[in-house]
C-alpha cells in the first residue's frame, strides 16, 4: 500500500492553476514532490490529455 505524503492545500491549488495555464508545466511542478496524491493527477491528466492529442 502507497503511503502518500502530506501536502498543503496551496500546493493543491497551484498545481490545478499550473495545469489550466499550461500542463507541461503543471507536470514539472508535480515532479518536485511526487508522492502526493495531487501528483499523480497531474501525471494522470498529463498524459491523458497528450494521448487524446496523439489519436
Amino acid at each position: 500500500m502507497i503511503a502518500w505524503q502530506k501536502e498543503e492545500k496551496t500546493d493543491k491549488a497551484l498545481k490545478i492553476i499550473l495545469f489550466l495555464v499550461s500542463p507541461f508545466i503543471a507536470a514539472l511542478y508535480a515532479l518536485r514532490n511526487n508522492k502526493t496524491k495531487s501528483s499523480f493527477v497531474v501525471f494522470f491528466l498529463f498524459t491523458e490529455r497528450f494521448r487524446m492529442i496523439n489519436t
